[in-house]
């Protein structure tokens, strides 16, 4: 089965990760709840590491990373 191989399993776990973070973070302030966008962003990124580029739980820790760059950029760049 797919979906029970180790980059799969660590893919959904950062995804879950992802969204808690997103209702963590809405808690705290006045801040919305982003996530649910977060975790979408998260299994997109999953995906198209293991999908397209072949790789292993390494690369999706590796995605995950440069998801984390991503969202601190936008954030840094787009909210004030």
């Amino acid at each position: 089965m797919i979906f029970l191989q180790p980059r799969w399993i660590v893919a959904f776990v950062f995804a879950y990760c992802w969204y808690m973070g997103g209702k963590l973070e809405a808690k705290g302030g006045d801040r919305p709840d982003h996530g649910a966008y977060w975790a979408l962003a998260s299994i997109i990124f999953s995906a198209a590491a293991i999908q397209f580029l072949g790789g292993g739980v390494l690369l999706v820790i590796a995605s995950q990373v440069l998801l984390f760059i991503a969202i601190t950029l936008w954030r840094v760049t787009f909210e004030k």
